[in-house]
């Protein structure tokens, strides 16, 4: 994994780039007070007691990431959807397939995040709508959606 390699551990050592974002701390009592001895070591050392904190390898960290960049597309495609409505039909082509899944995909776990970006082919208009512009101009009377 990315973790594992040389270079990517040394942007967390000290003076790597990420040094920062890694919290260290001293067992007090403990730190530097156990000692290393040959054979183990060359001479006599002490051994750190530290407790890391990795704040970019915690698996929150990663969850609040997807989080955050799932935010950010959905509102990038929602507001190509209401500017440019032609560049998001475009879009829509190549991978609403894959949108339309993610909404029945785990039980529809994520449907409410999804269905502001679906658009469906409309048989009166003959074009792609999105599901709030065709409520909005259903008669009064219409209970459902037919299809």
């Amino acid at each position: 994994t990315i973790w594992s390699l040389p270079a990517f551990k040394a942007l967390f050592q000290e003076g790597g780039l990420l040094y920062q974002s890694t919290l260290l701390f001293k067992m007090p009592f403990l730190h530097q007070q156990i000692m290393k001895m040959p054979p183990i070591a060359p001479s006599a050392m002490p051994l750190d007691a530290v407790f890391k904190v990795d704040l970019l390898s915690a698996t929150g960290t990663a969850i609040l990431a997807a989080v955050i960049i799932s935010k950010k597309i959905k509102s990038e495609l929602q507001s190509l959807l209401k500017k440019d409505r032609e560049k998001y039909e475009t879009f829509y082509k190549s991978f609403g397939r894959q949108l339309k899944f993610g909404v029945y995909n785990d039980f529809g776990a994520n449907k409410d995040q999804l269905k502001d970006l679906l658009l469906f082919y409309s048989s009166k208009e003959k074009k792609l709508v999105s599901l709030d512009e065709y409520v909005s101009r259903m008669p009064e009377e219409q209970k459902f959606i037919y299809y």
